[in-house]
Parts: C-alpha cells; structure tokens; sequence
C-alpha cells in the first residue's frame, strides 16, 4: 500500500559510477508520528558492463587468458580458438562442446559455458576448477548445462537509510539484464515497491549498484539515471515496527497458543526465550 497523507516527492538523479552520494535540496525533518516510504520508480542506463570477467583456462598446467568484455556465443567461440581450443555451439541442443589435446585440463566453475563435472573442483590461486583427464582431438566433452552470457542483474541498495528487507545484499530493487552491449537497460516496475523508513531526517544516502552477491558492479563508466519517490504517512502516536514481525515472538512467547503454523527454529527460539522469563 502507498497511500500517502501528505505530498510525496520524487528524488532525480545521474551517475556513472556503481556508487553515487545523493544530498537533496532540503533536509527533510519529520515529527515522530510521520513516517516516509521511499521506492525506485525508473532506472535507466546505457549498457557499457562486460558479460563475461576475466578468467583463465588451464591446459597441461600452463594458463591461457580469456579477456573480459561483452561476447556473444560466437564470439566466445573465437576467443576460446585464439587461445588454441576449438569450441562449438549446437543450435538444436544449445550446448557447447570443446575439442583439443590435452594430458589434464582445468575449466573455472563459472566458465559461462555449461561445463559441469561430476567430480568436486579443485583450487588453483584460490579460484574453483573443473578437472578433466586425457583427451584428444576426437574425443570433445560436452556441457551439460546452458551458455550463461546473459550478463550480472543489477541490485539497487540505499545506504544511510533503514528499511526492512529479507535480502542479502539489502537490495530494494532488482533490474534485469535485458540489453546488449551499447543499448539501454531499462527498469520500469509494473508495481512499485515501498519501504517504511525509520529514518526522521532525511539529507543524504548514497546509491549502490551491485551483483546478486553484494558486490558493487563494474559498469564501466556507464551514464546512468534514477527516480525514486518518497510519500509521507501519519501513523498517529502509536508507533509502528519498521517490520511487521518485529514484535511478534513477544506475542509468540506470552501465547503459545496461537493456532497459526511456526518454524521448527521460531518453536526453538520460543522455548528458550520462555525459559529465561
């Protein structure tokens, strides 16, 4: 829900950079019953990242690079022969084969192309590999999973403001990777989403653009653009928790009986807390 009682604003602006300081024009200071809620209306930016990091393939323990930059399959083909293998895509099963000669071979586990072992990775300079025995120039292995050169999600973060979220990363938007290299992605959500602040002023907070793992992004000096809006509610003076299970394994606690269904870990919690009463 995201009526409002007040009039809402919309906070613009630009960036090229995974991290960008906002300040706004004027400090908003709240009484104890107003609340904000802030949300991520539009997100656009023009496609500059790379689909595909910097990573090296291992053959017979000498190293070959595979550059970053943006590929498609068949230029991931094209690199892989520069570098003295030959790769070949299957449009009918979309999977990809690799042919060469080799006594042992190491593929990293994200290697982008669906290869896959049944065997536990090994480390090498403290990055994942695939391990493969002997083969020959007739003998291929194949992928048993799909090409994944669809490029990394981007997860929007909010620093400097306190809201509730049940993500990792504390993201409070996700934006799919739909474009290709030298267009724009573009993000306009068919609902928007917003967060109940704890905050009662506010000035600045920085944008963070990251990866699924919390990362911040290389966008490579993309120019990027976004809204985000922010309403202003009446809560009376009964304060509300920032989340709406803040308060009830108290109520858990003081009545067991609830009829409702809990966790197996909330049931635990429950009865140490209700030991120390």
């Amino acid at each position: 829900m995201n009526s409002t009682d007040y009039s809402s604003v919309e906070v613009h602006t630009v960036g090229n950079k995974s991290k960008k300081r906002v300040k706004l024009t004027e400090h908003i200071v709240m009484p104890s019953n107003i609340r904000a809620t802030i949300g991520v209306t539009q997100f656009v930016m023009y496609n500059q990242m790379y689909n595909v990091s910097t990573h090296k393939v291992y053959k017979n323990g000498i190293s070959r690079e595979i550059p970053e930059g943006y590929y498609d399959i068949q230029a991931f083909i094209e690199a892989y022969a520069v570098n003295g293998y030959i790769l070949k895509y299957d449009s009918v099963t979309m999977r990809v084969s690799l042919k060469g000669t080799w006594t042992q071979l190491h593929l990293p586990v994200k290697n982008y192309l669906g290869f896959t072992s049944h065997k536990p990775p090994v480390i090498i300079d403290g990055i994942e590999y695939y391990e493969y025995e002997k083969s020959t120039i007739v003998a291929p292995i194949y992928a048993t999973g799909f090409p994944e050169l669809n490029g990394p999600d981007i997860f929007i973060r909010l620093d400097g403001l306190n809201y509730p979220s049940v993500n990792e990363n504390n993201s409070i938007a996700r934006v799919p990777f739909n474009a290709g290299i030298n267009t724009f992605i573009t993000y306009h959500p068919g609902e928007i989403v917003h967060y109940l602040l704890t905050n009662q002023d506010i000035i600045t907070f920085d944008i963070v653009l990251i990866d699924i793992d919390g990362n911040l992004l290389e966008i490579n000096d993309a120019k990027w653009s976004m809204t985000i809006s922010i309403h202003f509610q009446d809560h009376g003076d009964k304060p509300l928790p920032n989340f709406p299970t803040a308060n009830s394994l108290n109520e858990y606690v003081n009545k067991i009986s609830t009829g409702r269904t809990i966790s197996k870990k909330l049931q635990k919690i429950m009865r140490r807390r209700k030991n120390k009463l």
